[in-house]
């Protein structure tokens, strides 16, 4: 059975590094971070991280173990991990980098404005609006 839940124990945190150390990542946990996890019978298959700095929520990453892939899981995630954001109030999350996934699954390419100065490290990037991705149909290929 799949759930995803948020990181809370220190074991999920070890399993967690020791999938990310397969993709040279590491995983360093600050109090403002939200790190939500996949498990697939227990065992962590994949993992989302956002981080909230000067009232701006960026993911991090998204990630689904390569022998999970092709199942649409991450759009799972992506919606657990969104939803907890918008049940604590989030609008917005944003990415700095291309992703030709994340505009698929609902982010779209933004510029910065003038309003957003001082809060956006970059002049172009990606922002999903929460309430909007959630008016789209879930797409997981995975039956049970």
């Amino acid at each position: 059975m799949i759930t995803i839940k948020k990181l809370s124990t220190e074991e999920e945190k070890e399993n967690l590094n020791l999938m990310l150390k397969h993709y040279d990542m590491k995983e360093d946990i600050n109090k403002n971070d939200i790190i939500h996890i996949m498990l697939d019978n227990g065992e962590i298959i994949g993992a989302t991280k956002i981080s909230s700095y000067n009232s701006i929520e960026e993911l991090i990453y998204i990630i689904i173990r390569e022998d999970k892939r092709g199942e649409d899981l991450g759009d799972g995630l992506l919606r657990g991990a969104f939803n907890y954001c918008l049940n604590k109030g989030i609008k917005n999350i944003y990415y700095f980098n291309e992703s030709k996934y994340l505009l698929k699954k609902g982010f779209v390419e933004a510029k910065k404005t003038l309003d957003m100065k001082n809060h956006i490290p970059k002049d172009s990037f990606l922002v999903c609006n929460i309430e909007n991705l959630f008016s789209k149909s879930c797409r997981s290929k995975r039956s049970e």
